[in-house]
């Protein structure tokens, strides 16, 4: 696999992965990204109610209150952007704080992600090490091929959805392997949040008003405490989440996994008709794994390995790679050309995606995807001046999608850096939840089922098919990357959520990062564009591109043959912190409602 060709790599296998050791790493190794006392402390937000306690946290910065360093998070949610920030300035590592903030959302944020959820942590250690733990969903040891075969809507709601949830495992093995503080203290914030209750916000209760039909009757209890839709700001009460955090706070993650909650589990999926076991949960185990990277404008681009979808987006980048976007102007009409032509190429290349484990023809897959050379024979069939229909992007087939999402992203005192996404499946997951408030998820879904095309006929994906244990195809594609030259000093933590429209909202403002050198807040609030190949439409944020003056762009889009749907109002929400030479700067996307607080 070539993934840079300028350098000679050492290649060691690593749970099934390959990860490249290149001398930067090395060199990485033996020079700690640690900052120096007095660094400019930049942030960018759109959290006023948390400035109080930034303000004291950098006061105490600069008086030397806190651990040598500097850091920042930011999230899909101020209140656990707040959470994160203060693991870290109680001398929490990255990953410590990621976890903090990983369960809090997982509270707030019930629509996307929860307890029984799934999903990728990709972390940069203090020792210059890339690792990603894979806590992604698993099928159930009684899962087939053809389980779906009778009636797919079983995939999508009740019993038989329900996959096997990796959450809170893979934050265990993180904070086992890379934590420093206590697992209690990681927790406990979580704890009394959902005691005291939660607000809804925006985001959440539209996901309410738009899933309620498909909801059991017991969840229509803990998500419409009155028997109707609840107001954005009010309160819901979550005590029972609270009792059982507490239990997994004292306890740890067995708490969850055996004993009366695992039991809850069971009765509420096996009573709708699924079938899961006890040894299903004792079964499961988060791994880790190595990472996949490329090279882009002189950056190392770095991100987790399939079933994620990460080498998706270093697919897209090696592709760009080739087609030069015009320098200087990142908003011409070209480039939003280039880039819809890219995301094609690479969404019918993921459709051959699937979990290595059970597929070993994936690991050739992505050595395709990465290789440079691939990037050069897609170049040739790329023109500047139309689009084609679909069968011109090579041979494809339909991958579920994911619809409910939730990141984090932090950089932390010592050089250790974390991008985390999670996923319940589509929104609230199954429909179902527990006596203890558990939202299950519906990660079956997230498969494919021979005999069943997608809405626009397009026949399933082969290797994302279903089997016992296996994971299946997923959306999430957590970012790190570094300046070659200036690896200490230049860096970006990026994250999004939103499923398949995450991967390329997370690719359009990487380049807008590195190529053009926005700040991390121009590259976010700048208007995106979205395709997926199928269905063969380019979606874009129409009141953004007429904000900043640029309708003109999808006029000539149209032109060139795009099918341009430019309703969408918001294409993913990207998370992002920056360190550029002595400043750093968080930022949470404000299509949603995140925040990032830095100290």
């Amino acid at each position: 696999m070539k993934l840079e060709s300028e350098e000679k790599n050492k290649y060691r296998r690593f749970d099934g992965q390959i990860q490249s050791e290149t001398a930067e790493q090395e060199r990485l190794k033996k020079n700690k990204c640690i900052p120096n006392d007095g660094f400019k402390l930049i942030v960018v937000g759109c959290i006023l109610f948390a400035l109080s306690l930034t303000a004291g946290v950098v006061v105490d910065t600069f008086l030397k209150k806190v651990p040598t360093g500097h850091g920042g998070v930011a999230s899909d949610s101020p209140e656990c952007s707040e959470i994160g920030v203060k693991i870290l300035h109680n001398g929490g590592t990255a990953v410590d704080s990621a976890i903090a903030t990983m369960i809090c959302l997982a509270v707030v944020k019930p629509a996307g992600t929860g307890l029984s959820s799934g999903g990728y942590m990709l972390l940069h250690t203090p020792k210059g090490k890339d690792v990603t733990i894979d806590f992604q969903f698993s099928a159930p040891l009684s899962a087939s091929k053809d389980m779906f075969e009778k009636d797919k809507s079983k995939a999508e709601k009740g019993g038989l959805s329900v996959a096997i949830p990796g959450f809170l495992k893979g934050l265990a093995l993180a904070h086992k392997k890379y934590g420093k503080l206590s697992w209690s203290s990681l927790v406990e914030p979580s704890v009394k949040l959902a005691k005291n209750g939660i607000k809804l916000d925006k985001d959440t209760v539209g996901k309410i008003a738009d899933s309620v039909s498909s909801f059991s009757g017991d969840l229509k209890k803990v998500l419409l405490p009155n028997g109707k839709i609840p107001k954005v700001g009010e309160t819901l009460e979550l005590k029972n989440i609270s009792k059982l955090l507490s239990k997994i706070a004292s306890d740890g993650v067995d708490a969850f996994y055996s004993g009366s909650n695992l039991r809850e589990i069971l009765e509420v999926v096996n009573a709708d008709g699924g079938n899961i076991t006890e040894k299903d949960f004792k079964d499961y185990a988060a791994l880790e794994k190595g990472v996949h990277y490329i090279l882009f404008e002189g950056y190392k681009v770095i991100s987790t390995p399939p079933p994620s979808g990460g080498v998706v987006v270093l697919a897209a980048m090696n592709l760009l790679n080739q087609l030069k976007l015009a320098a200087g102007n990142q908003m011409k009409t070209l480039n939003f050309h280039y880039l819809a032509e890219a995301f094609k190429f690479v969404f019918a290349e993921r459709t051959e995606l699937g979990d290595p484990k059970f597929e070993p023809s994936v690991q050739e897959v992505v050595k395709k995807m990465l290789s440079i050379e691939t990037a050069v024979e897609l170049r040739k069939n790329i023109s500047a001046k139309q689009t084609y229909p679909p069968s011109h992007y090579g041979p494809f087939s339909s991958a579920a999608k994911t619809k409910g999402t939730a990141n984090a992203v932090v950089l932390g005192t010592n050089g250790d850096l974390v991008s985390v996404v999670s996923t319940i499946g589509g929104a609230f997951g199954s429909g179902l939840v527990t006596k203890s408030g558990v939202i299950l998820n519906n990660g079956m879904s997230s498969f494919s089922s021979p005999g069943f095309s997608d809405r626009d006929g397009i026949p399933p994906s082969k290797a994302n098919y279903i089997a016992p244990g296996k994971r299946p195809l997923s959306a999430a594609s957590p970012l790190i990357t570094f300046n070659k030259k200036k690896p200490c000093s230049d860096q970006y933590v990026v994250g999004a959520s939103g499923g398949a429209k995450s991967i390329t909202a997370t690719i359009q403002v990487l380049i807008d990062l590195v190529k053009y050198h926005l700040t991390a807040d121009q590259a976010v609030r700048r208007p995106r564009i979205h395709t997926q190949l199928f269905p063969d439409v380019l979606y874009a944020e129409g009141k953004a591109f007429k904000k900043a003056g640029i309708n003109s762009v999808l006029t000539e889009l149209k032109a060139m043959g795009h099918k341009v749907d430019s309703s969408a109002e918001k294409l993913a929400s990207v998370n992002v912190i920056s360190q550029k030479d002595k400043s750093i700067t968080t930022f949470a996307d404000e299509r949603g409602d995140g925040g990032s607080v830095r100290f």
